[in-house]
């Protein structure tokens, strides 16, 4: 999970005093994982972070799962036409460019990029399923896994490569808007126009001291 999940180690008896995001820890040795927190608490203040215990097995893939289970995801599942037409309907609406990512199962690097990119692009997972057989058809594809780029100016680009982390990190990095937007293209233009226009009134007073 390289790149996808930072691992940290903290030893109780050589580091001092255990930080207090931990929690309570009663015995070693004790794994947490650790999560952003975007919800406002009863205060109305921000939580960083919210740390989970782990309760399973010491093994590798149980504890992958758990990872792969928590990750933050902004990615949007589509399962069938109608979900690919909202989709691209959401995409249009926030002038974001979107990416399509066909394969078996879901992937926790697809994650990761969907929360780096989050306001700059907006990521699509498409399951190689029988719902999802017009989507591939849509974009003619045939082979998984797949990434595709579908630009704000109506092109279609392909990672012709396997979606290595690297490879679709530079590939959605290529893709998407340099700064985040917020809100719809529609309300941004509306916030613009009257930017412009309190500016020109702002400039009037001005005009009328130099007419003076």
């Amino acid at each position: 999970m390289k790149n996808s999940v930072k691992i940290a180690y903290w030893d109780t008896e050589q580091q001092g005093r255990t930080p207090s995001i931990f929690g309570q820890i009663k015995g070693t040795p004790t794994i947490k994982f650790l999560i952003p927190n975007d919800k406002k608490n009863k205060k109305g203040s921000y939580k960083k972070k919210i740390a989970r215990d782990y309760q399973g097995e010491r093994e590798f893939k149980p504890m992958m799962e758990f990872a792969e289970s928590n990750m933050p995801s902004s990615v949007v599942r589509i399962n069938g036409m109608k979900d690919l037409e909202k989709f691209l309907t959401k995409a249009a609406e926030y002038g974001l460019p979107a990416i399509l990512s066909f394969s078996k199962t879901s992937s926790h690097v697809v994650k990761h990029m969907s929360t780096e990119y989050r306001r700059r692009a907006l990521v699509g997972e498409v399951k190689g399923t029988s719902n999802n057989k017009a989507v591939m058809k849509e974009y003619d594809v045939k082979d998984l896994p797949a990434v595709l780029a579908l630009t704000t100016t109506g092109s279609t680009k392909r990672l012709k490569k396997k979606p290595t982390f690297n490879r679709l990190n530079m590939f959605i990095k290529d893709h998407a808007l340099k700064e985040p937007v917020f809100g719809t293209f529609a309300k941004r233009l509306e916030k613009q126009e009257k930017e412009a226009k309190k500016k020109m009134g702002d400039s009037k007073p001005q005009q009328d001291r130099e007419e003076l």
